[in-house]
């Protein structure tokens, strides 16, 4: 199914465009003055004396290492901008077993380390920060999300998220020590952290940081330009990604970041420990990101199992607004991911869990314009911790259907979306022209969080494929009017129903660039029957 957005003015493609996407020709263009004034941080000068203290009296400084992506590359951008300006820094870094955060009960700190910097995470950490104290521990906190509760007493914290002053809101955790090392150099008249920016890219894009926002785009289109560090490119070059065309946000997004998140949440601790030796040390990259590639395919499977598992044991009731289900043993390292794929195949918000003893705690994933985890905690009934629609959360196991009916009873008039393609233009075959597709395809490296790639549907097709348009096992190949489509990852169900069958149909497609001919083709998303 489709719905046509706009007027459908396909004389003035690339205005239509941005127009249904709320966007300007200054924001795809936006240049250096869109940077924010790293003053606007509360504590930024605060913590970088108290950086460069520890790094001058020789002390012994922990990094702790986020697990995620934004993690990682926060961890990376941090460590190696210091070792580059302070070679003998005794900077040593630690990272979780699982997909903890912060200074969980993994994280075990030795008495001769003097400071800890908490990037992407901490925010929250306020006992243990305080029991750090303590002991004659100091701690920097680098960090993006919400403060739950009371503003900290102990330790030094630059947040975006607390700074009232900040206007950008969606700078991620490697954004945050972005800035914060831009004040750092500027205060002790050191070198600009630029050489790092592809760092900032990619882990704001695996955040899925808004790509509306001006400085955020800044960050992510001058770090697509400029991809230095040696595993980063390890992993472009593994999926091929940068050769025929320049990287976009959705390379990144969809083919790199999964890589190194699956590697965090499937791979074996081994696994874990040479990725972040290749990211932060960079070396062995060609044959680790060969590594990652293997344990994302593992993930890949495993998560196909769980959720065969775990959808046998669904109970969608007429009137149900949610989906609350047992993870059925599924990992905890992969029930966020789960729980997303869950939401995007029902429409539906899901509190995916397990339990141990009367407390079920899990992955919580949201949709549309609710905030799920502020719903959440304003029950009563439980607490979530994280960003508004992808979060952990917890909640006694005698009250699930309670959280239940509170749900089904906030949301009773809430529209989650149909599974409707939004397309930009409608069109008959005869329509269709080759420099049509070639102009907005060629802004296929726009397209991010919060700014969708444009689509098309193209009504009354004749269709007539034959085992000659198969190409490899999963691709077909047609045209149109001599504009290239390709229908990718075809099932056998679907070669039954269009192959060697005579059909008029209606197809939905995204706009993108042929990686060898540089010109401009429809990648089909679903064909649709009708005759």
């Amino acid at each position: 199914m489709y719905k046509l957005v706009g007027e459908n003015d396909i004389n003035n493609a690339r205005e239509q465009v941005l127009k249904n996407r709320g966007i300007t020709e200054e924001l795809l263009a936006v240049g250096e003055e869109a940077v924010e004034d790293y003053m606007n941080y509360d504590n930024i000068i605060e913590g970088c004396e108290l950086l460069m203290k520890h790094i001058e009296e020789g002390n012994k400084i922990l990094v702790i290492i986020d697990s995620d992506v934004d993690g990682i590359t926060s961890a990376s951008l941090l460590t190696n901008y210091i070792w580059r300006e302070f070679p003998t820094a005794d900077i040593i870094l630690q990272h979780h077993e699982g997909k903890q955060h912060g200074l969980s009960n993994d994280i075990l700190i030795r008495d001769d380390v003097k400071l800890v910097v908490i990037p992407d995470a901490g925010t929250n950490d306020k006992k243990e920060i305080e029991e750090l104290y303590k002991r004659g521990i100091e701690v920097l906190v680098i960090d993006h999300h919400e403060l739950e509760g009371e503003y900290p007493t102990y330790g030094i914290l630059i947040n975006n998220q607390t700074s009232p002053r900040v206007k950008n809101k969606h700078l991620s955790g490697v954004g945050v020590v972005y800035k914060f090392l831009c004040a750092f150099a500027d205060t002790f008249f050191l070198e600009e952290p630029t050489e790092f920016i592809d760092l900032v890219s990619l882990g704001m894009i695996a955040d899925a940081m808004d790509a509306r926002s001006e400085e955020t785009r800044y960050y992510i289109k001058e770090g697509l330009k400029h991809v230095k560090n040696p595993f980063f490119k390890a992993l472009t070059e593994e999926k091929k990604l940068g050769v025929y065309k320049p990287l976009g946000i959705m390379d990144i997004g969809w083919s790199i970041a999964p890589l190194i998140n699956g590697t965090i949440r499937s791979g074996t601790i081994i696994e874990k420990q040479k990725l972040y030796t290749a990211m932060i040390y960079q070396r062995d990259c060609d044959t680790i990101a060969k590594m990652c590639k293997n344990a994302k395919s593992r993930q890949d499977s495993a998560v196909k199992r769980d959720m065969t598992k775990i959808e046998k044991t669904l109970v969608i009731n007429e009137g149900d607004r949610i989906i609350i289900a047992s993870s059925c043993g599924a990992t905890k390292s992969k029930t966020g991911l789960i729980a997303g794929k869950l939401c995007s195949k029902y429409k539906l918000p899901v509190l995916l869990y397990s339990s141990e003893g009367d407390l079920c705690s899990g992955s919580a994933r949201g949709l549309g314009e609710i905030d799920l985890k502020e719903d959440l905690n304003a029950s009563g009934l439980g607490n979530g911790v994280g960003h508004g629609n992808a979060f952990g959360f917890s909640f006694k196991k005698e009250d699930e259907s309670k959280v239940k009916e509170y749900f089904n009873e906030l949301y009773k008039d809430v529209e989650f979306g149909e599974d409707v393609n939004l397309v930009d233009f409608e069109v008959y075959p005869f329509e269709l022209y080759q420099e049509f597709v070639d102009e907005i395809a060629s802004m296929e490296g726009e397209w991010g969080n919060g700014v969708d790639a444009p689509m098309i549907a193209i009504k009354d097709v004749p269709l007539n494929l034959t085992e000659e348009n198969i190409k490899g096992k999963l691709n077909v190949i047609w045209d149109i009017y001599g504009v290239m489509c390709i229908k990718r990852f075809t099932s056998n169900v679907w070669k039954e129903e269009f192959i060697g069958k005579k059909k008029t149909v209606d197809i939905v497609a995204r706009f993108v660039t042929d990686n060898f001919t540089g010109k401009g083709s429809l990648e089909i998303v679903e064909v649709i029957p009708t005759k």
